[in-house]
């Protein structure tokens, strides 16, 4: 069990173990939330559940420790994010002001394609090239 102070904020943790110093869980709390980490046998964090001051997420790592998949809130709505193996995300479902949106990453991490709302509400498709230049897109508004 330890405290901590930084400049930002203190902070308490508690950390359990396997033998002798191999930490497998760490619980921590702080001012604005708190969250629990859990480790493999290399202490690399593969699990974690937190909560802050937007809400709450859950994350999903690989075993070296890069996450992979993440649900939690970001501004006030529901994301769904999903990665590759190296942590990069390639597709994240989210829900905003103006409804639900699919984006789809390539493994350059460059936007490469859009399924959503638009700003008007109306449903909205485009598909761009590995550079992330649409190349073509349509929106459901009846013309």
């Amino acid at each position: 069990l330890r405290a901590y102070k930084t400049k930002e904020e203190e902070y308490g943790t508690l950390s359990l173990h396997y033998g002798i110093g191999e930490i497998r869980m760490l619980l921590a709390a702080a001012e604005n939330g708190g969250g629990i980490s859990i480790l493999n046998a290399n202490g690399k964090e593969t699990a974690g559940f937190g909560a802050n001051e937007e809400g709450g997420h859950i994350t999903i790592a690989n075993s070296d420790g890069k996450r992979v998949a993440t649900l939690g809130t970001l501004e006030n709505a529901g994301v769904l994010g999903i990665g590759n193996m190296n942590g990069i995300p390639q597709a994240i479902l989210a829900i905003g002001e103006n409804g639900g949106k699919l984006d789809i990453y390539n493994s350059h991490d460059v936007r490469v394609g859009y399924f959503g709302s638009s700003k008007d509400k109306d449903g909205i498709i485009w598909i761009s090239d590995r550079y992330g230049d649409i190349g073509w897109g349509e929106t459901g508004k009846v013309k």
